[in-house]
């Protein structure tokens, strides 16, 4: 057990907490003069990926071979037929295609064939009605996309891929507005007929009191299949499932990249415990994303205060004498009473300042005084859920991610969400599947 303030001395105290003020004090001006510059703070992890490149290779093999790893590719063809679609953890992203408009609005860089490629399938798409046809918004912000398009590709896709099925969550952003001269509906119609056998077809009737929330399909039911994740009313019934009784995390509310930003991953953890723990005929779905006035989505994801791969980490002007390695894993049967992680390779907590319940998730960086005194980075959504998943995968423990939604998703966080189906039962194993042969087209 980590001894706190709380067990030591009055008499002590009164010095350690003169000791902490000059102490934090110093560490503030060490923090802001290296903000930018400290290589400590630099960081890249590959469960963060903004680059304008596909971050895992597909295809024949490159020569000279790179070092990105093979991307996933029909992963869902080592799925069995039977298993539920609520019981399959999935990568997703969350606004799928908001790639322009800077960096307050941009939640993706790869495109959707480059997403579909890299393992993701489900897709988050914001829809208004202009002109006559469907366009994907974030906001007020057109994002260069028709769901034509969308469509096309998806189409296109699951031709050459018919083991798979993609997901894609509908919702309105937006008023209609253009210089539309048909209903919405009259719009919806002229996609449903040119694309109507991709769609998963719930086998309601329009109308039918039922919903379509009652159902809950197996994998084989829907190969093939664009399976839609209805958040709008105006799709007709007989269309995919609903959206709205999934057991949702969505707390995208980050005002300020520190506090808050460490709070957002603790309704993240929450959420992957309770799917973990969860009945696998519930849909669980897990935002990563997060945005606000001084919390980027890209800050969110990966705790950076630029959007490169390997910008520095945000320092939190936070002090602490015995924090974890920034590439250690913190493994969740390593946490105390408070629900805190335990590093131990810590000193001794009777002679050194310790203040445990800083961020404790987060790493430690830029220490100072033979490593008596470190600041605390702060750490991105996506590499944390990352080293969660990872972790209970290593140990052979029960892990159920569920739909995972995400800004800017690298090809690690991707494969171990992936890579989580091969557990008790076993479901997956990307390092022995073969395609089976009827899903070959």
């Amino acid at each position: 057990m980590i001894q706190t303030k709380k067990n030591i001395p009055m008499s002590e105290n009164k010095f350690m907490d003169s000791k902490a003020w000059y102490i934090k004090v110093f560490t503030c001006i060490l923090a802001v003069s290296s903000m930018w510059t400290s290589p400590a703070l630099a960081h890249t992890h590959p469960a963060y990926h903004n680059g304008d490149y596909l971050p895992c290779w597909s295809g024949p093999p490159p020569s000279p071979l790179p070092s990105l790893k093979l991307c996933p590719g029909a992963w869902m063809s080592a799925l069995s037929d039977d298993v539920r679609l609520s019981a399959i953890s999935i990568p997703g992203t969350h606004e799928s295609l908001s790639r322009f408009w800077g960096p307050l609005i941009e939640t993706q860089e790869l495109t959707l064939s480059q997403q579909l490629t890299a393992g993701i399938r489900v897709f988050d798409l914001r829809l208004r009605h202009v002109n006559n046809g469907l366009f994907i918004y974030h906001g007020d912000y057109y994002q260069h996309a028709s769901f034509d398009q969308v469509l096309t590709d998806m189409n296109e896709f699951l031709a050459s891929n018919p083991s798979e099925t993609i997901l894609v969550r509908l919702s309105e952003h937006g008023i209609t507005n253009g210089d539309n001269t048909v209903e919405w509906i009259d719009s919806w119609n002229y996609y449903e007929a040119n694309f109507g056998s991709r769609f998963w077809n719930n086998g309601l009737v329009d109308g039918d009191p039922d919903a379509p929330s009652e159902k809950n399909p197996t994998l084989g039911e829907v190969r093939g299949k664009i399976v839609i994740m209805q958040a709008l009313s105006k799709i007709p019934n007989h269309l995919g499932l609903a959206w709205s009784t999934s057991e949702e995390q969505d707390r995208w509310e980050v005002p300020n990249a520190l506090g808050h930003l460490y709070n957002k991953w603790l309704y993240v953890k929450a959420h992957l415990e309770k799917s973990t723990n969860g009945n696998r005929n519930t849909f669980y779905i897990n935002h990563l994303s997060g945005v606000g006035a001084f919390a980027y989505p890209y800050t969110v994801s990966s705790g950076h205060g630029l959007s490169g791969n390997g910008d520095p980490r945000l320092p939190t002007f936070e002090i602490d004498d015995c924090g974890h390695d920034p590439d250690d894993i913190i493994c969740e049967d390593e946490e105390d009473e408070d629900d805190n992680p335990i590093d131990n390779s810590c000193w001794e907590p009777t002679t050194d300042l310790h203040f445990e319940n800083t961020y404790p998730w987060w790493p430690r960086v830029d220490c100072a005084f033979d490593d008596s005194i470190c600041t605390v980075a702060s750490e991105g959504t996506n590499t944390l859920a990352y080293n969660w998943i990872k972790c209970r995968n290593e140990d052979n423990r029960a892990v159920f991610p569920g739909i995972v939604m995400a800004d800017f998703p690298g090809p690690a966080l991707i494969r171990a969400i992936i890579e989580s189906n091969d557990s008790e039962p076993p479901i997956i194993n990307l390092k022995t599947a073969v395609r089976p042969a009827q899903y070959i087209a």
